[in-house]
């Protein structure tokens, strides 16, 4: 299937790229692996995620750093966008949605929305609805996919 820049289809695939230990517990992936997060630049207001073929993830996520101090990158998992978006009808106040977020350097970069009565969360946001999709994300991963 070819991918485009501007749409993501229901039968793609995304990847989340793994940080050991932060988003691994006991052998499988841990919510938090879906969390938010405070940046410099501002809180996160969605998960990123990789269209990218699995093949080339090691290299691509290379460039990524950890946020935290003894935290490495480890590997990634991969989702099914179409279980994804399907976590939409879950609840009636709830809307899912996967984006494009190309970059320059991430051209096939995208990210997982959640937005709560129409308004999208962000790391600011604290709520047991919150917690429960991240839980419902890990819980549709593949496994744990380690790199080279």
């Amino acid at each position: 299937m070819e991918k485009t820049i501007n749409e993501i289809n229901d039968e793609e695939q995304v990847a989340r790229i793994l940080f050991s230990p932060s988003h691994i517990y006991e052998g499988r992936v841990s919510p938090k692996a879906f969390k938010l997060e405070m940046l410099k630049n501002g809180a996160e207001d969605y998960i990123s995620v990789l269209r990218n073929k699995a093949d080339e993830l090691d290299d691509i996520s290379s460039i990524f750093h950890p946020r935290s101090e003894g935290v490495t990158r480890f590997g990634y998992t991969i989702l099914n966008v179409s279980d994804v978006r399907d976590l939409d009808k879950e609840f009636a106040n709830r809307e899912v949605s996967i984006l494009p977020k190309p970059s320059k350097r991430l051209p096939l970069h995208a990210g997982i929305f959640l937005s709560l009565d129409g308004r999208v969360q962000t790391a600011k946001d604290i709520s047991p609805d919150i917690d429960y999709f991240q839980k419902e994300l890990s819980m549709l991963c593949d496994g744990i996919h380690k790199f080279r």
